[in-house]
């Protein structure tokens, strides 16, 4: 059973927070620097090869972000085959979770203040023993999340109880 996602709101997603994340470093970063360059009275031309290659840099981080994103978002695969959730994301290094179904203890749904704001939800999978902080998997922006979540916790049930998972159609 493979999970449809919603790639183009999590596409958007990530583009508006790699907005906010470059205006908020505009302000915390280059404002200082701006206000260094004023208090010293440095050179005009320094200063306009300053604001020069702060602003060529930040197009080219802003260009690479919105690549990644799109990337990103293109690698992202959700299924389930014989009670395991396979999960596989990467760009640069390509990554393929396997969680056992027996072993999930939790699936929480997640939303974000600016996620709500997108329309997408992010579901948490939860193992226990892992020693890890966080969750051991992430679906996101799954379509019809309310619905991944419950059938995820069925196919967990039938898994730990020991059924045969019957994948749906």
């Amino acid at each position: 059973m493979r999970f449809e996602l919603q790639k183009n709101l999590l596409n958007r997603f990530y583009q508006l927070t790699h907005i906010f994340t470059i205006l908020f470093a505009a302000v915390w970063i280059v404002a200082p620097l701006v206000t260094i360059f004023i208090i010293e009275e440095a050179p005009t031309k320094v200063f306009a090869v300053f604001i020069g290659a702060v602003i060529v840099l930040s197009i080219l981080f802003t260009v690479y972000l919105l690549w990644h994103s799109q990337k990103y978002t293109q690698s992202l695969e959700y299924q389930v085959e014989d009670n395991i959730l396979f999960i596989q994301e990467g760009v640069f290094t390509y990554q393929r979770k396997s969680i056992p179904l027996d072993r999930v203890t939790d699936i929480r749904m997640v939303q974000t203040l600016l996620m709500r704001w997108v329309g997408i939800w992010r579901i948490h999978v939860q193992t226990a023993g892992v020693g890890v902080a966080g969750p051991e998997g992430v679906l996101w922006a799954v379509e019809s999340p309310k619905a991944i979540r419950q059938q995820l916790l069925a196919l967990r049930h039938q898994a730990v109880m020991g059924e045969q998972v019957q994948p749906a159609a």
